[in-house]
């Protein structure tokens, strides 16, 4: 099953308790995609962790893709979200601060590929690496 969700407002959540996230909002309804600012030990902690509207409709996923058009963004799963959704689309005005932050900030970059029709000036390419907290200076 696909779902679409029209949004009106994106927020940009950096480093809040070790988490980004990126949540698309639609009047009192939300998507939220996060993930752990460090690598985690526990290799399942280092996927995306996705909630729709309440935390008892969320859990970790695995990326498949991630689609970017001027319009919308599509994240399509390798295993059903809630057990039902191979795919979620975003419909949205996708410019270069969402792509920077779906790339840089939940380290989805090496999944994202472009339409066509994409503004070139809004493509950005993965630039940041998750590290082990040992590992931070």
């Amino acid at each position: 099953m696909e779902l679409s969700l029209s949004v009106d407002k994106v927020e940009f959540i950096y480093d809040q308790m070790d988490t980004n996230a990126i949540n698309f909002i639609h009047n009192n309804e939300y998507l939220s995609i996060q993930t752990a600012v460090y690598l985690e030990e526990k290799e399942s902690l280092n996927k995306p962790y996705v909630e729709m509207n309440s935390q008892d409709q969320s859990g970790y996923v695995d990326i498949k893709t991630v689609s970017v058009y001027n319009d919308k963004i599509r994240f399509v799963f390798e295993k059903p979200f809630l057990g039902k959704y191979t795919m979620i689309e975003v419909v949205t005005s996708v410019k270069r601060e969402v792509v920077d932050f779906v790339c840089n900030y939940l380290y989805l970059g090496k999944w994202i590929s472009y339409d066509e029709k994409f503004d070139k000036a809004n493509i950005v390419l993965q630039t940041r690496e998750r590290l082990p907290l040992d590992d931070i200076p």
